[in-house]
């Protein structure tokens, strides 16, 4: 399976994908208000797949390049990629936090409900605080990759 990249702002977080810099958090140390915000913004762009009603990131839930990167036109061409590989989206189910070892963003880890997914596709949201960060989907790895 390929993997889809839907951000342009992978180059700034592009260290998220080594796990020699990166720490998995233990359920006990996550933020739960971050780990909601998490969840809650990437739900909001993925159901939006089964509508075409894509919007521009709002300055208040995501970073400025993300609100500059991922425009209505590069999450449309995410959905179409990822409803050909997978189906429709019908959720998230978390999975697991990581952390790197100094700087303050967090990976957020969910198992993304498809419909015709035979194994649940990585839904990786990056956090700065509680402003989205990055976001991707690909193939479900059991480490952080």
């Amino acid at each position: 399976m390929k993997r889809t990249l839907v951000t342009a702002a992978a180059v700034i977080i592009a260290g998220v994908a080594c796990t020699t810099s990166y720490e998995k958090i233990s359920d006990a140390e996550v933020d739960a208000s971050q780990k909601e915000a998490a969840l809650q913004v990437a739900t909001k762009l993925w159901s939006r797949c089964s509508t075409g009603q894509h919007e521009k990131l709002a300055s208040s839930e995501a970073t400025p390049e993300m609100v500059d990167g991922l425009g209505p036109e590069k999450m449309a061409a995410a959905c179409s990629s990822a409803k050909s590989q997978f189906g429709d989206f019908s959720g998230l189910d978390y999975a697991e936090t990581w952390k790197p070892k100094s700087g303050p963003l967090r990976v957020y880890r969910f198992k993304g409900r498809f419909s015709n997914a035979t194994t649940a596709p990585e839904i990786r949201v990056v956090m700065d605080g509680t402003k989205l960060s990055g976001l991707w989907i690909k193939p479900w790895s059991e480490t952080l990759r």
